[in-house]
């Protein structure tokens, strides 16, 4: 887990912070987009990507796509979500996962390379690579 973790960092060209294998997360900073990012494992899931940044979810057409990821992550993690939670949108439910998983606010005090500011306007979504991307096929 932690090789498929590094290389999944590797390949977005992120600076990892830390790994904790026991929970299949990594964390990290990427330089490219100026954000926080977590990678995460799960059986259900594999590798997943998330960069922390307020997401323009109400107008994606893979909202639902990211709400069922981030349901599953939530449920392999035993992570006990409420009703209401299920109807933030994804940027704002990953980060609300992700948080309860590293145990600190995500949001506020991960990263000290980004400022104050920043951090409040930012949440977690997914990153989806398009054909021709730098990392996309």
């Amino acid at each position: 887990m932690s090789q498929a973790l590094r290389e999944a960092a590797q390949l977005n060209k992120l600076e990892i912070h830390r790994v904790d294998t026991v929970n299949g997360i990594l964390e990290a900073y990427s330089h490219a987009y100026d954000v926080p990012v977590v990678v995460s494992f799960t059986k259900s899931n594999g590798v997943q990507v998330w960069y922390l940044y307020e997401g323009r979810c109400e107008s994606c057409n893979r909202r639902q796509a990211c709400i069922n990821l981030l349901k599953a992550e939530a449920e392999e993690r035993t992570i006990q979500l409420k009703e209401e939670d299920l109807h933030l949108p994804p940027t704002q439910l990953g980060k609300k996962i992700f948080s309860t998983i590293t145990k600190t606010q995500l949001g506020k005090k991960i990263f000290s390379t980004i400022t104050k500011t920043q951090l409040g306007k930012k949440i977690f979504s997914t990153k989806t690579m398009k054909k021709g991307d730098a990392n996309g096929r």
